[in-house]
């Protein structure tokens, strides 16, 4: 039951996380595009905002292990 849980969780936020990320930066580079003629500036922000939103879910997750834990002694539980 957990491991279904675990499972559907990681799916819907990979899902939650792709279409809001696809959202986002078609805005970013759509209203570039509108303002300046090209959508640099655009994909610049939506690069920028992708790579800090990562660095921002790696914190948590580390912050998030149990103590003791480091993210390199990953053996798998064992029942």
């Amino acid at each position: 039951d957990r491991q279904g849980v675990a499972s559907t969780a990681v799916a819907l936020s990979d899902n939650l996380g792709t279409a809001f990320g696809a959202g986002v930066s078609g805005v970013a580079v759509a209203a570039s595009q509108a303002t300046t003629g090209a959508p640099d500036t655009g994909l610049a922000v939506a690069f920028g905002l992708t790579v800090g939103l990562g660095l921002l879910g790696a914190l948590v997750a580390i912050r998030r292990l149990p103590p003791g834990r480091s993210p390199r002694s990953g053996d798998a539980p064992r029942p």
